[in-house]
């Protein structure tokens, strides 16, 4: 009898010294996104999810949704607010309608831009201002610095488009936005909204002349086999994608689980801005390969071009819904 209950006691008193999170239950936290397995951001997610996984001792139990298996990207800030998912990493061209801020990294202003002058934009004063609008309007967490997808260019398929001239009455695909349609009407085109799945036959029967889309998302999606044949490096735009967090996921959620994450993110982006900028560079070697002439633009013809297209642009900033002090802001940090 004395020995069963000293082994009783042995066997309480070792549980007691056992972690609590041996026990406890992992909190559940779902990443989605509405890239296939392949695109660079997704596998960029599914790294962060394997290095919490591992480093987490249980306490977190991350899982990434990829392919729009969750939610397709127009629903994901929706989802973020009601916290019917923990975590997206949102294409800033899918914000602006609830984020009205965001447009603003569309205006004419970042046309022809180079990569590294957004970077250190959003990454400084401006990013801080954008986050906390991101925050208020998608109830939700930005997690740490955006990673940068790529610059949307401007792609001919009905007719070559090599140069400023050629976009003149060109029909050029766009996926919507203000922003968009009055870039490319200062350019003298004619921007139509379609849908992504439906771009491919547009592109074959002629109802368009050409689309505005990365050189990633152009090679990936084989349009080459659409009719593309050139691509006029222009950088229309450059897109990042924004880590969030639900509110309903982070207010419950222990401080150990918030460094985790975020340190993990932070460890992680500069590593993942740089495959993001070579998944596009090796996307515009396989469109090379494919037939597509890339032409580059000279450089005092974007500036020129850019210099005639901001002359309205405080009216569209009006129509965006943006802040007037923030563009002022952006203009001030802009060379």
């Amino acid at each position: 009898m004395k020995q069963n209950v000293f082994k009783a006691l042995a066997v309480s008193l070792a549980i007691g010294l056992l972690p609590s999170t041996a026990f406890a239950e992992a909190m559940k936290f779902r990443i989605t996104t509405e890239n296939n397995v392949n695109h660079v951001n997704t596998k960029f997610l599914q790294e962060f999810t394997d290095r919490v996984n591992s480093a987490s001792a249980g306490e977190i139990e991350v899982e990434l949704f990829h392919s729009g298996q969750l939610y397709k990207g127009k629903d994901v800030p929706r989802a973020l607010r009601q916290g019917s998912v923990e975590m997206a990493a949102v294409g800033t061209w899918q914000l602006g309608g609830v984020a009205p801020d965001i447009n603003l990294l569309f205006i004419p202003h970042f046309y022809g831009r180079a990569n590294n002058e957004l970077n250190a934009l959003v990454d400084g004063n401006i990013g801080n201002q954008l986050n906390k609008g991101l925050e208020a309007s998608l109830e939700s967490v930005v997690l740490g610095r955006w990673m940068g997808f790529g610059a949307g260019n401007t792609f001919g398929a009905g007719r070559s488009i090599t140069s400023f001239d050629d976009l003149k009455g060109a029909k050029i695909r766009i996926p919507g936005g203000l922003a968009n349609t009055a870039r490319f009407k200062a350019l003298g085109a004619v921007p139509t909204v379609l849908p992504w799945p439906d771009t491919p036959l547009a592109l074959q029967q002629g109802t368009v002349d050409g689309l505005l889309t990365t050189f990633e998302s152009a090679a990936s999606a084989k349009l080459y086999e659409s009719g593309v044949k050139t691509a006029f490096e222009d950088n229309q735009y450059f897109g990042f994608f924004v880590p969030l967090v639900s509110n309903t996921f982070w207010h419950k959620a222990p401080d150990s689980v918030k460094e985790l994450l975020s340190s993990t993110w932070a460890d992680m982006i500069d590593d993942g801005r740089a495959s993001a900028a070579d998944a596009q560079l090796e996307a515009r070697q396989t469109l090379i390969d494919n037939g597509v002439v890339i032409t580059v633009p000279d450089a005092a013809d974007v500036a020129a071009t850019r210099a005639e297209m901001i002359a309205n642009e405080p009216a569209l900033v009006g129509e965006l819904g943006s802040s007037m002090a923030l563009y002022e802001a952006i203009l001030a940090e802009l060379p």
